[in-house]
């Protein structure tokens, strides 16, 4: 099994995603049969066996504050979470997952003059002898139909 470590160009990618990036990339991955189970596991299981330990920084006891630290700890369990189980993931299950979220991105919104400009990359998937060049936000060179 060729499994990344965290070097070459894909972790450049994963690292460009931001954290709500990773956290969708790690929401595929964790349903993908291809995934270590043992990788899917082991993060969210130490939380859960916090969150239900009667042991806690906090007491649950202190309603509204006891639950702090627990939440903090899921949040903490996400954030590990997604950046370990891409490195615990075969590249070839990596990239596809990738190239499927990365199909549709919107890089970003911003206001100009004439309104909102959305800036963002289109993947062509099947290439018609008639369509030459998707541009960028939202402008079309020579595509002609």
């Amino acid at each position: 099994m060729d499994v990344m470590m965290g070097t070459g160009g894909t972790q450049q990618r994963i690292d460009s995603m931001g954290m709500w990036g990773r956290l969708r990339l790690a929401s595929r991955l964790a349903r993908d049969p291809r995934v270590p189970g043992w990788a899917k596991a082991i993060v969210p299981g130490l939380a859960a066996l916090y969150v239900v330990s009667p042991i806690d920084v906090i007491p649950d006891i202190l309603l509204g504050i006891g639950q702090i630290d627990d939440i903090g700890v899921v949040g903490i369990a996400m954030v590990v979470t997604s950046r370990l189980l891409p490195r615990f993931t075969s590249n070839s299950v990596l990239l596809e997952h990738l190239d499927d979220l990365t199909k549709w991105t919107v890089d970003r919104i911003r206001t100009g003059p004439g309104g909102d400009i959305v800036e963002t990359r289109f993947r062509v998937v099947e290439r018609d002898a008639e369509v030459m060049d998707v541009g960028m936000s939202g402008h079309s060179r020579g595509c002609h139909r």
